[in-house]
């Protein structure tokens, strides 16, 4: 299509790396149009047309010519993104997953995974059907498929999930820094009185790919594997030091299970804030701010202390922002101290200064931590408890 209309295509070398293609588009504020769900095939292949006309207009727009949108591509855009980019260091976990390899599916043949499998080292790196809300440093647990039906290897997300409408299989992860284990078979967990609660081994491991593993389970294949002789200490473990054991489904569980234990580490009670109060942002429009701290609901006079919003998830820039620009509006309006935001990902801080660019961030696992906990404190915590008493006698 470029060959034949290079004003108005370009040459697409992003094979299973929407990822970047995502990430290039919101770091230089081009409009992504919707992914088109799995099923909407035509659609997948428009798609193609409607990110042709997003760079045209950013292209025109720039005064690029068509022969210079390709060297921004692939030139220089993507050295601006590389963040995104595989690196020794990983983050801690936060999920683990199930991918599955081995078992041919109607239209691609797959069979080759299992030599593959068998022959990666550390330094593997490859791309798998996962699930899209995967985070780099998140626990991939490969399970070989049929003949084999066993736990093979345990490898790590070395790039966010994505939703790929090029890609055969649709959702895609790149995995890397495999650790081969000793097998855990079907069969075995099927008898085992724990794993054997597991939905996917009661389904006899069907529709695998990027399945949420619980902590509970993910821990008891760890007990199981260290019963076979392996070194789990050199596995990757998940940690509940903040997030109990629980399933978050929506911005309700955020706000139940994250948000309002940590209000209460920060030392509030539940009568120092009100949810969604009603605010008058202009002529007949109405808000409701999640949380705010020490409010004072003097009609068309409100304010307060600091402003909490709960999203479900916050998983790229562009929402980010959106959801910066959204509390920010808030916080002005009430004339508060900052105000934060947590989502399922984790907690980020803004001060009275409300700059997106100087935003600090915490992931559910650091806020365990005491230093960091205290860190959180400082900004957002309720000082009035630690207030020095006043000495009548100065």
């Amino acid at each position: 299509m470029y060959q034949l209309f290079p004003e108005y295509c370009f040459p697409y070398y992003f094979d299973r790396l929407y990822h970047v293609v995502a990430s290039i588009f919101d770091e230089f504020g081009i409009f992504l149009p919707p992914t088109p769900k799995k099923t909407d095939k035509q659609g997948r292949m428009f798609h193609y047309a409607e990110l042709c006309r997003s760079l045209y207009d950013f292209r025109i727009k720039r005064g690029m010519s068509e022969y210079e949108l390709p060297a921004f591509l692939y030139g220089f855009a993507v050295e601006i993104v590389k963040k995104y980019d595989i690196d020794e260091t990983l983050p801690e976990p936060r999920k683990a997953y199930f991918v599955g390899g081995g078992k041919s599916d109607k239209t691609v043949d797959v069979s080759g995974d299992f030599d593959y499998l068998d022959m990666a080292d550390n330094s593997a790196i490859a791309s798998w059907n996962g699930n899209p809300e995967t985070q780099p440093g998140d626990i991939i647990v490969m399970y070989c498929l049929s003949p084999r039906s066993y736990i093979h290897s345990i490898w790590r997300a070395v790039t966010p999930g994505s939703r790929d409408p090029f890609f055969h299989f649709y959702n895609t992860v790149y995995i890397g820094k495999p650790m081969r284990v000793k097998p855990i078979s079907l069969d075995e967990m099927k008898k085992d009185e724990i794993l054997s609660e597991m939905p996917l081994v009661k389904g006899n491991m069907q529709g695998i790919n990027g399945r949420t593993i619980e902590k509970r389970f993910y821990d008891r294949i760890l007990e199981l594997l260290q019963q076979k002789g392996c070194a789990i200490e050199n596995l990757p473990q998940l940690s509940d030091d903040f997030i109990q054991d629980t399933e978050l489904l929506n911005e309700k569980n955020v706000e139940k299970y994250l948000l309002e234990p940590l209000l209460q580490k920060l030392a509030f009670k539940d009568t120092d804030w009100k949810r969604q109060l009603k605010l008058r942002m202009g002529r007949g429009d109405r808000v409701y701010p999640d949380y705010v701290i020490f409010p004072k609901e003097e009609r068309n006079n409100e304010s307060g202390y600091w402003i909490w919003e709960a999203k479900y998830t916050i998983s790229n820039n562009k929402q980010l922002k959106e959801d910066f620009g959204q509390a920010k509006s808030y916080a002005l309006r009430l004339n508060c101290k900052g105000f934060g935001l947590v989502s399922k990902e984790g907690v980020w801080l803004s001060d009275s200064a409300f700059v997106y660019e100087n935003l600090k961030f915490w992931s559910w696992r650091q806020i365990g931590e005491s230093d960091n906990l205290n860190a959180v404190f400082d900004l957002a915590g309720n000082k009035r408890k630690w207030r020095a008493p006043t000495n009548r006698n100065l």
